[in-house]
């Protein structure tokens, strides 16, 4: 993409000039020096604070990961609150200094593992996801089906041990979509009492038992 104001090129170093004459790079986004000074720098402020907004929520998604999800079953009837709240935080203070060794000294290849690692959450949790909120017949055995079928498929087409011709992600979705169907159909059904849970995630405010 290249316009007046931006020209999007991909792997680039950050580097941000201000001064008239320059161009203001950041993060593989160029504002072009002949712009105002102004309107360069709204445009740095606009990307900064979509990195900050991105970045500030995967730490609290990796540090409750890594509190709730990971240790949380081994810890929760041992620790007392106050040591679950310095392991969140202590994690989210290590993910924090590791991003920022890897944003200071970038792997050659970050963008493509940060493709695929989004690519492969994507194909592996979205369909179990709405399926398990939205559909009636999703089971256990479907969500399961979904997410390693649409990780698995990912990951053959992402390495082209399977060429269709298309995005990994695509492929995925689409053999993940088919595996919660089939399970949800031939699969035993979920219980009366989780069903009605899920079903109070819809109703209305005040209205749920």
């Amino acid at each position: 993409l290249d316009t007046q104001l931006f020209r999007l090129q991909a792997g680039q170093q950050v580097a941000v000039v201000l001064s008239g004459g320059c161009d203001v790079r950041f993060g593989g986004v160029h504002v072009l020096g002949s712009q105002h000074a102004l309107i360069r720098g709204i445009a740095v402020a606009a990307v900064l604070a979509a990195v900050m907004s991105t970045t500030d929520a995967l730490l609290l998604a990796c540090s409750s990961a890594i509190a709730h999800d990971i240790l949380g079953n081994l810890l929760r009837r041992r620790a007392s609150e106050r040591t679950l709240s310095v392991i969140r935080i202590g994690s989210a203070w290590v993910v924090g200094l590791l991003a920022l060794y890897w944003a200071i000294s970038p792997p050659e290849l970050i963008s493509q593992f940060y493709t695929a690692g989004v690519g492969l959450l994507s194909a592996s949790l979205f369909v179990p996801t709405i399926a398990g909120l939205w559909w009636k017949r999703a089971n256990r055995v479907g969500g399961v089906a979904a997410l390693v079928t649409g990780a698995v498929t990912y990951v053959l087409v992402f390495f082209e041990v399977i060429d269709v011709g298309l995005a990994p992600v695509v492929v995925a979705l689409v053999a993940s979509t088919v595996a919660m169907i089939l399970g949800g159909v031939f699969g035993p059904a979920e219980s009366a009492v989780m069903v009605a849970r899920i079903e109070s995630l819809h109703a209305p405010s005040g209205t749920a038992d």
